[in-house]
């Protein structure tokens, strides 16, 4: 298998390498995030069990008590990782399935599920969304 760092792929085309994923459920089962995602993947062009595939390769990796997961956001795209509980699962679905969750809030809910702490967000949203350098002016 090989790493993509970057993009969508389809289901069972290149998972994260073994490794990766066995660290993003090492993550969740010790409590450092309630949800980990290990990527993101094309659902449209996929095989009728390309999705089951995925899954069946993430429990393969899943330390206890972790809940291996794949997502079909219901766009084309599925997302799957690793969640520490039902309930957080539950949030992350429907953060990225309901299209009524404003898109603030999904990014909000994300990030808290992901780890960042309301300190980050607060943080990230005031400067100016991930902007990583000053907005400068010029004086005319």
């Amino acid at each position: 298998m090989r790493l993509k760092s970057k993009g969508v792929t389809r289901p069972g085309s290149s998972l994260p390498l073994e490794e990766v994923l066995r660290e993003q459920a090492y993550l969740v089962s010790r409590g450092v995030r309630p949800v980990s995602l290990a990527g993101h993947c094309h659902v449209a062009e996929a095989a009728p069990d390309g999705l089951l595939r995925m899954a069946t390769q993430l429990e393969r990796h899943a330390e206890a008590n972790v809940i291996p997961f794949v997502v079909d956001h219901g766009d084309g795209v599925a997302s799957y990782g690793y969640s520490g509980s039902r309930w957080a699962l539950d949030l992350y679905e429907w953060a990225v399935r309901d299209p009524s969750v404003p898109q603030e809030q999904r990014h909000r809910i994300i990030g808290l599920l992901l780890g960042y702490g309301a300190p980050a967000i607060s943080r990230y949203e005031e400067e100016g969304s991930g902007r990583r350098f000053a907005a400068t002016s010029y004086g005319g």
